[in-house]
C-alpha cells in the first residue's frame, strides 16, 4: 500500500529488502526503528518506521532519502523557518555541509552562499570530449549576487552577446565573472576562456594564442601571424559546433579608447557562437547590456566576513554580533576591504571585532588625505582606511615584499622570480625570510595563491596600485630594480628554446623592471618577432634605442638598428630595412676600426655586413651583393685565422662562401661559383670529420656537395657531378 501511494512500481519484498540494507548501513539508529526492535514486531513494520522517521526527521533531504531506493526525486520543498535559524546559528557548520553534499547553502534569511560546481561531464561532440577551457578555479564561499547571475545568464544566452560588469574597485567584478564562468560551465557547452587584459591587447592575445594552438587538435603554431589574425585563427578553429555556445571573460579591460581597442580588435571575425563577459572599473563608453555592480547588502558583507574569517574569526563574529554589522558598515560593505579585515581576524585569534574596529577608525582619520595625496588610487575613503589598517599590521619584510610585488608586471607573479632575486642579507637564510614575508602577505588576504603545479600569486589590482603608492621613499627601489631585471634577465635566457611566452613575459618583466637598460628590450623584440607581434617588437627596439642612444651606448644603438632593420623586413620594407642596417654597420665600422683585437665587435661587423650584403641580393642587386658579401668574407677570415679552433666562427667562413657562390652563379660565373662552393666544402668537411655525431655539420657537408654538383651538371661534366651527388 506504501508502495502503491508513493506511485512506486517495484515489489515491496524488494524494496523491503533494499530498505534494511539501506537502514543497516546507516545504523538504525533512529527511535522508530529502535522502539519497534523492543516490541519485537517484524522486519517489515521496523522499514515503515525507519522510512517514516526518515522523512519526518530528514525532510530537507527527501532528494537524498528517494535516491536511497533508485526512486525519481520528489519537488524541492522550501526549507522551514527552523531550518533557516539552525543555518543562521551556525554557518560553519552549514558551510562544510554545503562542500560535501551540494553547492549552495542558506546562510540565513535569503543569503545564499555558493560552491564550486563539480565538472561538466564530456561532450561528444567535442574532439576527445573535453570542453576546452582555462578558468582559474572557482572561489569557495561566494556570496549572494543572484539578481546579476540571473542577469548574466539571460543576456549571455544569445549568440554574439556582450556584457560590460563596471564598478567601484573592490567591489568584486572579478569574483563575479569568475563565479558564473564556472558555475555556468554546462550553459557553454563550446568552452570557456579567460583572457586578463591588462597589459594591453597584445600580450593578451599571444598568451592565449599559445595555449590554444598546443590544445586545439590539429590546429599548429601561428608563427608569423600578428597576433590580432592568430588570435581569429584561434577562434574559428574552435572545437564543437555553431551550437556550442562558448563564454570569453576579458577581465580589467583598460578604461577609455584603449579599452574600446581591445574590444574591437578582440570581436574581428569572432563567431556568434562566443558570447563576452567583460569587467572593467568604468562604465562602458559604448551602449549595450552592462550590470553597475552595487556593495554588498549587509547580511550578504556579514556571511561573507564570516567565510574568510576562518573558524575562529567566525566564532568571534557570532559572538559579536553587533559590533560585526557595526564593522561592515564601517566599510561600507564593500567586498575587498571585507576580506581584508577577515584576514585580521584569522590572522591574529585574539583579536576581537570592537578592537578592529578602533584600528580602522585610526587610519581613517588619514584616509581623506592620504586619498587626496594619491588621487590615482580611486578608491573609496573606507577602503583606503582598511588598506591603511592592514599595512600598519605587516612586518618590515612583509612590507619590503610588498613593494617588490608592485613591480612586477600585471599578469600572474611566479615565485621563483621573487625568490631569486635574494630579499635575505647574508647572514640569513633567504628561505625562511622570504617565506615569512610571504606569509604575512597571504594571511592578510593582501596576496592570492593561485592553484597550479608551479608557484604563482595574484596581486588585486587595487593592492598592486596601493603597494606602489608606499615605494614612495623607498631608499632600496633602484637596487630591487636592478636585481629583479637581472633575475628575469636570466629566467628569460632559461626559457629560450623552451617556452617563448614564458621567456617574452620574462623579457618584458626585465624591461619594467629597468627602464632604462637597452638590452632587455633586444630579448623582448626577437622573442616578439618570432612570436609575430611584429608591432611590439617594433615598440621594443624603438625604446631601447632611445636608451641606449641616452646612455650614448655604441654597441647597443646599433644592436637596435639591426632589430628595427629586421622588423622592417619582415613587414616587406626592404628600403627601410637596409636604411636601418647601414646606419648599424656604420657605427659598428667604426668600433671594429677603434679595436681590432676585440673579437665582440668584429662579430657584431660580421652581422651588420650580412644583413646589408642579404637585402641587396633580396633586391635583385648582384653587384653591390657580390660586393658586400666580399666584406663578409674578409671579416670572417680574420676571425677564423685569430682562432682556428671556434667552430662557430669556422661555420660563418663556410656560409660566406656559399653565397658569394650564389650571387657568382646567378651572374653566370660558374667557374667562380664552383671555386666559393669548393672553398666552403673544404671547410664543412673538417667540420663533420671533427664531430661526426653534428647532425648540423654534416647537413652543411651534404649541401655543399649538392651545389657543387648542380654546377658540375650546369658544366656537362656528368662524372664529376655524380660524384659530388
Amino acid at each position: 500500500m506504501l508502495a502503491a501511494a508513493l506511485g512506486v512500481a517495484a515489489p515491496l519484498p524488494r524494496l523491503q529488502a533494499q530498505a534494511v540494507q539501506k537502514l543497516a548501513e546507516s545504523g538504525g539508529n533512529d527511535p522508530l526503528t529502535a522502539l519497534v526492535r523492543q516490541l519485537g514486531l517484524p522486519a517489515g513494520v521496523g522499514f515503515i518506521a525507519g522510512l517514516i522517521w526518515a522523512v519526518i526527521n530528514q525532510a530537507d533531504k527527501l532528494e537524498k532519502v528517494f535516491r536511497w531506493f533508485g526512486w525519481p526525486p520528489p519537488p524541492k520543498l522550501a526549507a522551514s523557518p527552523e531550518k533557516v535559524a539552525e543555518g543562521a546559528q551556525s554557518p560553519l557548520g552549514q558551510q562544510l555541509a554545503a562542500n560535501n553534499q551540494g553547492n549552495t547553502y542558506q546562510a540565513g534569511g535569503n543569503i545564499q552562499i555558493n560552491f564550486p560546481p563539480p565538472a561538466p561531464q564530456p561532450d561528444p561532440k567535442l574532439q576527445g570530449g573535453r570542453r576546452l577551457d582555462n578558468l582559474p578555479p572557482a572561489i569557495d564561499g561566494f556570496v549572494a549576487r543572484d539578481e546579476q547571475l540571473n542577469q548574466l545568464l539571460e543576456v549571455l544566452g544569445s549568440p554574439g552577446s556582450q556584457l560590460v560588469i563596471h564598478g567601484l574597485p573592490g567591489v568584486g567584478k572579478t569574483s563575479l565573472a569568475l563565479h558564473f564562468a564556472v558555475s555556468s560551465a554546462n550553459h557553454f557547452p563550446g568552452g570557456g576562456w579567460w583572457l586578463e587584459a591588462s597589459e594591453g591587447f597584445e600580450p593578451m592575445a599571444l598568451r592565449a594564442c599559445v595555449e590554444l594552438e598546443a590544445r586545439i587538435d590539429g590546429l599548429g603554431s601561428g608563427d608569423g601571424l600578428e597576433p590580432e589574425a592568430r588570435l581569429r585563427r584561434c577562434w574559428q578553429a574552435w572545437p564543437g559546433g555553431d551550437d556550442d555556445p562558448v563564454l570569453l571573460v576579458v577581465d580589467n579591460l583598460p578604461s577609455g579608447p584603449g579599452g574600446q581597442e581591445i574590444q574591437r580588435r578582440l570581436a574581428t571575425g569572432l563567431p556568434p557562437r562566443f558570447r563576452r563577459l567583460i569587467t572593467q572599473r568604468t562604465e562602458p563608453l559604448t551602449p549595450g547590456a552592462a550590470i553597475d555592480l552595487p556593495v554588498l547588502k549587509s547580511q550578504e558583507a556579514l556571511e561573507l566576513l564570516k567565510i574568510r574569517a576562518g573558524e575562529h574569526g567566525c566564532q568571534r563574529i557570532e559572538r559579536e554580533q553587533q559590533e560585526a554589522l557595526a564593522l561592515v558598515a564601517d566599510v561600507e560593505g564593500l567586498p575587498l576591504a571585507l576580506v581584508l579585515l577577515a584576514g585580521r581576524l584569522r590572522r591574529v585569534p585574539a583579536l576581537s571585532l570592537e578592537a578592529l574596529r578602533r584600528d580602522l577608525a585610526r587610519p581613517e582619520l588619514g584616509a581623506e588625505a592620504f586619498s587626496q595625496a594619491n588621487a590615482e588610487l580611486l578608491a573609496e575613503r573606507s577602503l583606503v582606511a582598511t588598506l591603511l589598517a592592514s599595512w600598519a599590521t605587516l612586518s618590515d619584510e612583509g612590507r619590503e615584499l610588498a613593494r617588490l610585488l608592485s613591480l612586477t608586471l600585471a599578469a600572474p607573479i611566479p615565485w621563483e622570480l621573487i625568490e631569486r632575486c635574494d630579499l635575505a642579507s647574508p647572514l640569513e637564510s633567504t628561505g625562511q625570510r622570504w617565506h615569512n614575508a610571504l606569509a604575512d602577505l597571504l594571511g592578510a588576504n593582501l596576496l592570492d595563491r593561485l592553484d597550479g603545479e608551479r608557484d604563482f600569486y595574484h596581486l588585486h589590482p587595487l593592492v598592486r596600485q596601493f603597494f606602489g603608492i608606499q615605494r614612495q621613499g623607498w631608499r632600496q627601489e633602484g637596487d630591487w630594480r636592478r636585481r629583479l631585471a637581472a633575475t628575469a634577465w636570466q629566467l628569460a635566457h632559461e626559457q629560450e628554446g623552451l617556452n617563448v611566452i614564458a621567456s617574452v613575459d620574462y623579457w618584458r618583466q626585465a624591461c619594467l623592471a629597468d627602464p632604462q637598460e637597452a638590452r632587455a628590450g633586444f630579448g623582448l623584440g626577437y622573442g616578439l618577432i618570432q612570436l609575430g607581434d611584429l608591432g611590439g617588437a617594433m615598440q621594443a627596439f624603438d625604446q631601447s634605442l632611445q636608451n641606449a642612444r641616452q646612455a650614448k651606448d655604441q654597441r647597443g644603438t646599433s644592436i637596435a638598428f639591426t632589430g628595427i632593420g629586421d622588423v622592417l623586413l619582415a613587414q616587406g620594407d626592404g628600403a627601410g630595412a637596409l636604411a636601418a642596417y647601414q646606419a648599424g654597420l656604420t657605427i659598428r665600422e667604426g668600433l671594429a676600426q677603434r679595436d681590432p683585437a676585440n673579437t665582440q665587435w668584429q662579430r657584431d661587423l660580421y652581422i651588420s655586413q650580412s644583413k646589408v650584403a642579404g637585402v641587396f641580393w633580396q633586391q635583385g642587386d648582384g653587384p653591390k651583393a657580390l660586393q658586400a658579401y666580399l666584406q663578409v668574407l674578409g671579416t670572417n677570415e680574420g676571425l677564423a685565422k685569430r682562432d682556428p679552433a671556434n667552430t662557430h666562427w669556422q661555420r660563418d667562413l663556410s656560409v660566406s662562401n656559399n653565397k658569394i657562390g650564389d650571387v657568382l652563379l646567378a651572374q653566370g660565373d660558374g667557374a667562380g661559383a664552383l671555386a666559393a662552393y669548393q672553398a666552403g666544402l673544404t671547410i664543412t668537411a673538417g667540420l663533420a670529420q671533427r664531430d661526426p655525431a653534428n647532425t648540423q655539420w654534416q647537413r652543411d657537408l651534404s649541401v655543399s656537395n649538392d651545389r657543387i654538383g648542380d654546377v658540375l651538371l650546369a658544366q656537362g661534366d656528368g662524372a664529376g657531378a655524380l660524384a659530388a651527388y
